[in-house]
């Protein structure tokens, strides 16, 4: 991440980080409804984003925003028909009912899988598991940031809670 990337132009993030008691970095869409498919919150990007924050932010006040739903795109897909947002417990259900196998992206620490649906449409969808809250959490540890929060907690997964105490139980220590 630097200056050069023309969403971030809008933003300054030493004046803001200067005012404020915390500031909520929302490190996802990164592909949304609107754009190609793939991860909402690649790894990769995630840690350049706060690298990039924590640069010009007091770490203290940083906290991690993750996303808890993904998207559902028809593939190929066409820039006229977006895809759609769903919860990552819908995703999962979603797999169920078309038993498709979820993969995992090691690149990406996030997961998909492909269905094709009632009216002969091919879909893939990318969301975040258990493994993807973890990749997020351990950047928060290792870069020794504020915390981390949640978009948008009722449609979080049922680990979350787990993930969440084990994380502040094995930062304490």
């Amino acid at each position: 991440m630097d200056d050069t990337l023309p969403w971030l132009r809008g933003y300054d993030y030493r004046g803001i980080g200067a005012v404020v008691d915390e500031l909520f970095v929302m490190a996802y869409d990164f592909h949304h409804a609107g754009n190609e498919p793939g991860a909402s919150a690649p790894i990769e990007n995630v840690r350049k984003t706060i690298a990039y924050a924590a640069g010009l932010v007091d770490h203290s006040k940083i906290i991690l925003g993750i996303p808890f739903y993904g998207y559902d795109w028809v593939i190929p897909y066409n820039p006229r028909n977006p895809g759609k947002a769903i919860t990552n417990p819908d995703a999962v259900n979603l797999a169920m009912r078309h038993q498709a196998p979820i993969h995992f992206s090691e690149a990406d620490q996030s997961v998909y899988f492909n269905y094709t649906d009632e009216n002969g449409q091919n879909h893939v969808v990318w969301f975040s598991d258990t493994r993807s809250l973890f990749a997020e959490v351990d950047i928060v540890r290792s870069t020794g940031i504020g915390g981390i929060g949640g978009w948008q907690l009722n449609f979080a997964m049922p680990q979350w809670p787990w993930v969440y105490t084990r994380y502040f139980q094995t930062r304490k220590a």
